[in-house]
């Protein structure tokens, strides 16, 4: 069956509600569009490398660590551990508020 008025014509005649709605659903398709192409941008680019990073901790580790004696080394190491295993725990703890 053919219609007689064009396929665009009911837009025109949207209530307020009605032309809100498309509005906001065609803002969230650009805006995802845009998300899509700078994923696809950073996708592209190249990567910093995993020895690069290594590097900048060893790195960060020798300036704290430099001048320090043996003992307040090793309290740092640990003091270091025990931030590390409470950040994991709130990771944890926030994946499972998460589901």
């Amino acid at each position: 069956m053919v219609s007689s008025s064009p396929p665009f014509d009911s837009l025109l005649n949207m209530n307020p509600t009605q032309n809100h709605f498309l509005n906001m659903n065609i803002s969230l398709i650009s805006h995802g569009e845009q998300a899509n192409s700078q994923i696809k941008e950073q996708a592209q680019r190249p990567r910093e490398g995993r020895l690069m990073k290594v590097m900048d901790e060893e790195e960060r580790l020798r300036e704290i660590y430099e001048g320090k004696g043996e003992e307040e080394l090793q309290m740092m190491k640990i003091l270091e551990d025990e931030i590390r295993s409470v950040v994991r725990l709130w990771m944890k703890i926030l994946k499972w508020l998460k589901r």
